[in-house]
């Protein structure tokens, strides 16, 4: 649903990762679908990957915040 996705406190490195693994091929869910995203366990890994390459420890860190929080 459109309004499960906040990406307030997501880094912006994050953001990038959050939404290309999102666009991808590898779910089934909606753009949107913030629920389903957090029980795909090939698009949180693929995003996980994505954040621990292109963010900081610290951004990282917040990034998986972010996640505990929306998730």
């Amino acid at each position: 649903s459109l309004s499960g996705l906040n990406l307030k406190g997501l880094p912006s490195c994050a953001k990038v990762c959050v939404l290309k693994s999102a666009l991808g091929t590898i779910t089934n869910c909606g753009l949107l679908d913030i629920e389903c995203h957090c029980q795909d366990d090939k698009y949180l890994r693929l995003s996980a990957r994505c954040i621990i390459t292109s963010c900081s420890v610290d951004d990282a860190v917040d990034a998986e915040m972010w996640a505990h929080h929306t998730c």
